[in-house]
């Protein structure tokens, strides 16, 4: 039987920096197209906390997306696989407000990639028409 490993947030942070300076590496993008998170993270003006902890994710969730890099310009991480951008994306109390009342991602594309309501701990970071979903959950370890 497979063990899976506890989730790790600097496990996880690490290993989407290699893929993205690799991409930069191999002449796909411009490394300065990776904003790497400050080491304390980045700030509430930069991530909006109100409205990820209004949706359900947990604090976990919410201090990962706080550490990892981001990408300026949209490109690609992988074939027909787009990665979400969490920082500068600030939803306006409208949404915050309609979505309150649902407490729920669903219907939020590209936020999940299925139709059940996710755990609190889980999170998307890419998504694709054709292309691969990447969700972490940081409650069971999986990515």
């Amino acid at each position: 039987m497979e063990v899976i490993p506890a989730y790790n947030r600097d496990v996880v942070v690490r290993c989407l920096t290699r893929h993205y300076e690799t991409l930069a590496r191999m002449g796909y993008m411009e490394d300065s197209n990776i904003q790497h998170a400050p080491p304390v993270g980045w700030d509430d003006s930069e991530i909006d906390a109100k409205f990820l902890r209004t949706m359900g994710r947990n604090a976990t969730v919410i201090d990962l997306l706080r550490h990892l890099p981001y990408l300026k310009h949209g490109h690609e991480v992988l074939p027909e696989t787009t990665p979400i951008k969490y920082l500068g994306r600030m939803w306006d109390d409208t949404v915050t407000d309609q979505m309150a009342k649902s407490r729920s991602l669903l219907g939020f594309y590209p936020l999940m990639p299925f139709d059940a309501e996710p755990e609190p701990g889980m999170i998307c970071l890419a998504y694709g028409h054709e292309g691969i979903w990447w969700l972490i959950d940081t409650g069971e370890g999986y990515v």
